[in-house]
């Protein structure tokens, strides 16, 4: 329970407007309890919510864009890891400002 902060090195943006573009080449793990039915081939619904925060030097952090994975759907019932891509488009928090854009995050499961 409660959420859990991966931190990286600082990354660095290229491109400009809609074109900008980040590479973080990094390892998340994260430990879930996935639940099911023995009737069921599939686990019950498991959302999770993931953010980009841009944490400044001073240590305050500000939400670049989050968005909802459901776990269940890229879980392996019969434990073989099968690797996934997913594109997973993070929008900006509150009132969408002038120029902001949603982030597009691609990840392997």
């Amino acid at each position: 329970r409660g959420g859990k902060i991966f931190t990286t090195r600082t990354i660095r943006v290229e491109g400009v407007g809609p074109e900008r573009m980040a590479r973080m080449n990094a390892k998340l793990k994260l430990t879930a309890t996935l639940y099911r039915s023995p009737r069921k081939t599939t686990f019950d619904p498991k959302p999770s919510t993931l953010r980009v925060l841009n944490r400044s030097s001073s240590g305050s952090a500000a939400v670049l864009g989050q968005g909802e994975l459901d776990l269940a759907g890229v879980a392996s019932i019969d434990g073989v890891g099968r690797t996934q891509v997913r594109q997973l488009k993070l929008d900006p928090p509150g009132k969408v400002m002038h120029g902001a854009l949603p982030i597009t995050l691609q990840i392997s499961i």
